[in-house]
């Protein structure tokens, strides 16, 4: 009887109220130096625009990611493309026609780090050698996903 009033009281302090109350933080907490897995990163970038700095780029892009696979990128000088990103076994995240020209395509493992998104060499683990994406509008489900 003790135990099951113990575990009740746990799971309440655990369980959030809401799924942007701070608390779901303590449920989903992404421990240093783990990979997001891929519910998290569809979360993460569905509705979400970054922008990134392309090494040796010549500025700013701005990728806005869509449900149906599609990425809007705006680039530099302001002219728009498309490419696209799926899904590559667990929480391999590749895009595809997003560099110059739109013939880059890459795949890659992510982190996130506050307004940051990190990027991994996915059989290594290694960092990927770009600047980090930087959330500029987060979707709607973002803030789920955690930081750290």
């Amino acid at each position: 009887m003790m135990i099951g009033m113990l575990t009740a009281m746990v799971v309440s302090v655990l369980s959030p109220s809401e799924p942007g109350d701070g608390s779901a933080r303590l449920l989903y907490a992404q421990a240093e130096g783990d990979f997001l897995g891929n519910k998290q990163i569809r979360m993460l970038l569905i509705g979400t625009e970054v922008s990134h700095q392309a090494p040796g780029g010549p500025g700013t892009a701005h990728l806005s990611f869509k449900a149906d696979g599609k990425i809007q990128i705006r680039t530099p000088k302001g002219k728009t493309r498309h490419g696209s990103w799926h899904l590559k076994g667990p929480g391999v995240l590749c895009l595809e026609k997003v560099g110059g020209r739109g013939g880059k395509n890459f795949c890659v493992k992510l982190t996130r780090d506050g307004d940051q998104i990190h990027h991994y060499v996915p059989k290594t683990g290694k960092p990927w050698d770009a600047p980090p994406w930087v959330i500029v509008k987060p979707g709607p489900d973002a803030n789920r996903v955690p930081s750290g």
